[in-house]
């Protein structure tokens, strides 16, 4: 049996947002998880990095900010640039039913 590889976690990160509409770093770190999850660059600070990288390209941007546990949580969107590239690329990785909230 052939293991289908993952898709890019930017990429990944794209389309769960363009499914839920908008999360913050640790709802996104827990729809990911299931696929990424045993990977060892799958932390917290490297999906703030991926997601700053996402929103410094013009593909997401901040729509709200919590305070969660004493730390601040931003909240992200997709922007339509990056709607475009997930119709564009993401077409043979369909969304995983546990995005479903």
């Amino acid at each position: 049996m052939i293991a289908m590889a993952l898709p890019p976690i930017r990429s990944r990160i794209l389309q769960y947002l363009s499914v839920v509409g908008s999360a913050d770093v640790s709802q996104i770190q827990d729809a990911l998880k299931p696929e990424y999850g045993t990977e060892r660059q799958f932390t917290r600070k490297s999906l703030d990095n991926h997601l700053m990288n996402l929103k410094e390209n013009g593909l997401l941007k901040e729509s709200g900010f919590d305070v969660i546990d004493g730390q601040l949580e931003t909240s992200y969107t997709i922007e339509n640039e990056g709607r475009k590239l997930v119709a564009k690329y993401m077409k043979r990785f369909s969304p995983t039913s546990f995005w479903n909230r």
